[in-house]
């Protein structure tokens, strides 16, 4: 993809060769409480992002916008490869390239290697999965440990990720409650409150003590070389911000142009994924650390090739690529919903999966994918970035048919007659309406009431798992019908549509306090924001002190904070004071940790700290509390003015609430891995 050839690893690792999916028969021993647990979360995920979107007048806009942008991107790929390269490395970071699996596990070994790590710290990352790093790093004699609440889970029962947001998605509350209980020897009650804290507290110390930390990437920002994290946890930031060496391993597909592509892809990524204005914690990195004493003092980033080259060769195909991992497709997939994520066989499962597994893994192994599909075309609808899926799928499913060029695969010749024979039936109306009048005819031994329950061999593939429609009428008579009702259904859309508009429109004219707005969205994600006036501060922080049983804190050092004498206070009420320059395991002792912010988003809760010597990063993330004093001088528009300032950074957070996590039945729980309580104070 570029002028240079990918950077040779010095250790040479043996080539990955996946087993072929068996798409029917991983189905069929699906245990039958995986698609209750599957569906239960995937239609609160439905819920959440509908209502997000509704949001949004402009939401259909926005995703041609995001389709063009990623398309624009893929169309210069090479360019922007090579931008991204000049700019980490004006950064002080190391890139390196990898052609396939083998190559980037060998990179991240090396490193390791290198820097004599012991323990890997690593973030939530589809990358890492899809290369087996966890393997290389073990093989290795590198302990390799995955802090996602979700990903820990699944590592400990030694199984694959289930979806791509939710890993562990498939699991009872009961069933992790005795796997913690087996593997951990800790009494695991089937509470995810408490199965989340026994998670917090197993991994704090390995947190502290892990030398590399090892992360995918949601972006990557061509024009400053910005790798762009978004978790709910607060496990991406731990994982980059106490290790000594951070490596990032992502495809050549995560690369996004500039910022102003970021604030059009950043939050529709977000709501179509969870349906958050934003994540709990977004990091922007921009190289190793350059100015606070927390962070890696080394950075490196491994672009995966591992098939998409040959992706982006195919015109049919080449969108498959414009994927920015929301995983809305398998919520709303009733494939997936019907088997859950391991029938898939890989990484990547859902409509995704489907056309993505078999380009990266191959069509001789993947070649039963493309035909796990029901081609409804829900997917369409809800990406974010429109790829055409069912379009790709049945690309895919002709380049099985007839063979594909790179890895000849062969489909029986029972299947190809069939296709064929079915095609001749729908083109001609004389026989396509014959046929419609022998099925009506046949199904009457099957039927029982609407529906056919139990159809004989082949058809039971279908039966087995769902009732299949019985047929009612022919499609003309029906459909005669239908125009009748959809024309009255797209009357009373237009009616509620224009009726929404006009509220928005007179929602807009009113003057909305911008402190009131951030004080009532903090509120709303589970915070705890209010008024604060100077004179006031003093008993507030008395009081916070008594609440959360405050024995220790570290405050920032800048000089808005010391005119404040917060740490006289403090001491007043009988707190030690932590100096802001202690190291990260003495900042993990405190209680409190007291920060200013570089800005402020109203509209969405969100809070921007930079990172500095007087402003170090661990005290807005290791202490059990997290207060953050607000002036109202620090309140911005929207993002795009926002990233005008965090472009010039070498790193930047952007905290959205508390930290939580959703991994155990969907359940939210505030306080993964960061701060369990956010108080914010708006100062006047």
């Amino acid at each position: 993809m570029t002028d240079k050839e990918p950077q040779q690893a010095k250790l040479e690792m043996p080539p990955i060769t996946p087993p072929r999916v068996d798409f029917r028969k991983n189905s069929q021993h699906i245990d039958p409480h995986i698609p209750v647990a599957i569906q239960r979360s995937t239609a609160r995920l439905v819920a959440v992002r509908s209502a997000s979107v509704a949001q949004i007048p402009e939401w259909e806009t926005l995703r041609q916008t995001a389709h063009d942008i990623r398309l624009h991107t893929l169309d210069h790929l090479a360019e922007y490869i090579t931008q991204v390269e000049q700019q980490i490395t004006r950064a002080g970071g190391h890139i390196h390239h990898a052609r396939d699996a083998a190559e980037a596990n060998a990179i991240v070994v090396e490193i390791a290697r290198q820097h004599k790590v012991k323990t890997v710290v690593k973030g939530k990352s589809m990358a890492s999965e899809e290369i087996g790093l966890n393997h290389a790093l073990e093989h290795a004699g590198v302990r390799a440990v995955e802090t996602d609440v979700g990903e820990f889970i699944i590592q400990l029962a030694d199984v694959r990720p289930s979806h791509i947001l939710g890993p562990a998605m498939h699991m009872t509350k009961e069933e992790i409650a005795t796997l913690f209980t087996q593997k951990l020897g800790v009494e695991a009650p089937p509470n995810p409150r408490r199965l989340t804290d026994i998670a917090r507290e197993q991994l704090r110390e390995i947190f502290l003590r892990a030398e590399m930390g090892v992360t995918g990437a949601n972006f990557i920002v061509a024009e400053t070389g910005t790798v762009v994290l978004v978790t709910n946890e607060g496990n991406g930031r731990m994982c980059t911000t106490l290790p000594d060496v951070h490596v990032a391993v992502a495809g050549i597909d995560k690369i996004i142009p500039d910022w102003n592509a970021l604030a059009t892809l950043l939050p529709m990524l977000v709501r179509n994924a969870t349906g958050q204005k934003l994540s709990s914690c977004t990091s922007f990195i921009t190289g190793a650390r350059r100015s606070d004493g927390h962070g890696p003092r080394e950075f490196h980033l491994v672009l995966l090739d591992n098939g998409r080259t040959n992706i982006l060769r195919d015109p049919l195909a080449r969108e498959t690529l414009l994927c920015i991992r929301c995983a809305a497709c398998l919520n709303i997939c009733p494939v997936y919903n019907q088997v859950g994520g391991h029938a898939y066989g890989g990484v990547y499962s859902g409509p995704i999966g489907a056309i993505l597994s078999p380009q990266l893994l191959g069509m001789r192994v993947a070649r039963d994918l493309p035909f796990a599909s029901t081609l409804c075309g829900a997917c369409v609808d809800v990406c974010p970035v429109k790829i055409p899926i069912p379009k790709i799928l049945l690309h895919l499913r002709h380049r099985i048919a007839e063979g594909d060029a790179q890895e000849q695969a062969t489909i029986a010749k029972t299947a190809s007659a069939a296709a064929k024979w079915s095609a001749r039936a729908l083109s001609t109306p004389s026989l396509y309406r014959l046929g419609s009048q022998l099925a009506h005819l046949a199904q009457i031994p099957f039927r029982r009431g609407a529906w056919l329950r139990a159809l004989p061999p082949p058809l039971n593939r279908w039966t087995q798992a769902r009732p299949l429609p019985a047929v009612n009428a022919t499609f003309r008579r029906w459909w005669k019908k239908r125009k009748l009702e959809i024309g009255s259904w797209k009357l009373e859309i237009g009616r509620s549509r224009l009726e929404v508009e006009n509220r928005r429109s007179e929602t807009a004219t009113t003057d909305v306090d911008e402190i009131d707005q951030l004080i009532g969205e903090v509120n709303r994600l589970a915070g705890k924001a209010q008024r604060v006036s100077e004179q006031q501060i003093g008993e507030a922080l008395k009081q916070l002190v008594e609440i959360e049983n405050i024995k220790s804190a570290a405050l920032w050092a800048t000089s808005e904070i010391a005119r404040l004498n917060l740490a006289e206070c403090l001491r007043a009420s009988g707190v030690a004071i932590i100096p802001h320059d202690a190291d990260k395991h003495a900042i993990a002792q405190a209680d409190l940790g007291i920060t200013g912010v570089d800005f402020a988003l109203a509209e969405s809760g969100t809070l921007g700290l930079f990172s500095s010597p007087d402003k170090p990063r661990a005290i807005s993330l290791l202490p059990r509390v997290h207060l953050v004093l607000v002036h109202p001088n620090a309140l911005c528009s929207n993002l795009a003015q926002v990233f005008d300032q965090v472009k010039r950074e070498d790193y930047a957070v952007f905290i959205t609430g508390p930290s939580r996590t959703s991994d155990i039945e969907s359940n939210p729980v505030v306080g993964a891995h960061g701060p369990k309580s956010l108080y914010v104070w708006v100062v006047s």
